[in-house]
C-alpha cells in the first residue's frame, strides 16, 4: 500500500505542476494539437521502457496481454483515455471554470458509481465520510469562494465534462479487469498506443475542417521543452503510477488523490510568486484527511481479519 500511495503522489505531482504554465502555452498552441503531442511523444518512451524492462513482451504473439485482442484494446484506448482527453478539451472551451472545478471534484463519486454500474462493485462500507472530505476539499481547493456569490452558470459543456470523467473512471477499472495478469507498465503501454492514433486522427480531421489550429510556424524552444516534459511525465510516469494505485487501492481511493491536483498547482504557482488562498490550503488538508480515512478503515479491517 505504501508503494501505491507514493505512486499516486507522483501522479498528482506530474499532473498538477504544469497547470500554472499551461495557460501561457495555450495562447500559442491549439489544445487539440497539444493533446495529440502528449500521446505521440510519450508512447515511444513507454514502448522503449517496456522493451528494456520486459523484453519478452516483444516476442511473437506476446505483445498483447492474455485475454485481450486488438479490437478490444483499440476500444479501451479510444473510449477511455481518448474519450477523456477529447471530451475534457471540449468541456474546457464551453463550460464555466467554477462549474468545471466542482464537477472535477466529484470524480471519486463518479468513479464509485461507474464501478457499481459496470461491474456491480458496491462502494466499501464506511467510505462515505472519506468521500465527503475529499469532495469538499477538492471544491475548496479549486473554487474561489467569493466567486460563488455570483452563482453557478451552465454553459453547455458540463455534460461533456461528466462524460470525460466517466470515460477515465471506466478505463481505470476496465484496464485492470481486461488485463489481470499483466504488469502495470505493460497495461499502460499497450492501452496508450491506440489512444495516440485516435487523438492524432481527430486532430488531423479537425485541422482539415478548420476546427483546430496548426502548430506555430516558429515554435519557441521553451514551449517545446515544456510540452515534451508534460507529455513524457504525465503519460509515461503519471498514467503508469495511476494504474498502479488503482490496482492496489481501488479506483475510488485513487480518484480522491486527484482532488490534490489543484493544491499542487497552487504550490507551483506559489513557487512562481503567486500568493495562495487560505481555502486552497484547507481544501488540500481535507482531501488528505479523506484519503487517510478511507485507507484507515481498510487497514483496520485487514488487521481484524488477520487476528481472527
Amino acid at each position: 500500500m505504501l508503494g501505491a500511495n507514493l505512486g499516486l503522489v507522483a501522479t498528482v505531482l506530474v499532473w498538477g505542476t504544469p497547470i500554472p504554465l499551461l495557460d501561457d502555452i495555450l495562447k500559442r498552441w491549439d489544445p487539440v494539437g497539444m493533446a495529440m503531442l502528449r500521446y505521440v511523444l510519450s508512447v515511444p518512451f513507454l514502448l522503449l521502457f517496456l522493451w528494456l524492462m520486459q523484453p519478452r513482451v516483444y516476442r511473437p504473439g506476446q505483445f498483447l496481454p492474455a485475454g485481450i485482442g486488438w479490437g478490444r484494446l483499440i476500444f479501451l484506448g479510444a473510449l477511455g483515455p481518448g474519450g477523456f482527453a477529447l471530451c475534457f478539451m471540449v468541456a474546457l472551451a464551453y463550460s464555466n471554470p467554477i462549474t468545471m472545478a466542482i464537477l472535477a471534484a466529484i470524480s471519486p463519486v463518479i468513479a464509485g458509481l461507474v464501478d457499481w454500474a459496470c461491474y456491480g462493485q458496491r462502494p466499501a462500507r464506511g467510505i462515505g465520510l472519506a468521500l465527503v472530505l475529499a469532495v469538499a476539499g477538492g471544491i475548496m481547493a479549486s473554487v474561489e469562494l467569493s466567486e460563488l456569490a455570483s452563482g453557478l452558470s451552465v454553459e453547455g459543456g458540463e455534460p461533456i465534462m461528466l462524460i470525460a470523467l466517466i470515460c477515465w473512471a471506466w478505463y481505470s477499472i476496465t484496464a485492470q479487469r481486461w488485463m489481470p495478469g499483466a504488469t502495470q507498465l505493460h497495461i499502460t503501454a499497450v492501452s496508450m498506443l491506440p489512444t495516440g492514433f485516435v487523438i492524432a486522427a481527430v486532430y488531423l480531421a479537425a485541422l482539415g475542417l478548420g476546427w483546430a489550429e496548426p502548430f506555430p510556424a516558429a515554435p519557441r524552444l521553451d514551449d517545446m521543452a515544456l510540452i515534451a516534459w508534460i507529455a513524457i511525465s504525465s503519460i509515461v510516469l503519471g498514467v503508469l503510477t495511476w494504474n498502479m494505485g488503482v490496482k492496489r487501492l481501488g479506483v475510488v481511493v485513487a480518484s480522491m488523490y486527484l482532488n490534490l491536483i489543484p493544491v499542487v498547482a497552487v504550490l507551483t504557482a506559489v513557487a512562481l510568486g503567486v500568493e495562495p488562498r487560505v481555502e486552497q490550503l484547507i481544501g488540500g488538508l481535507l482531501v488528505v484527511a479523506g484519503v487517510l480515512q478511507a485507507q484507515y478503515r481498510r487497514l483496520a479491517k485487514a488487521k481484524a481479519a488477520k487476528e481472527r
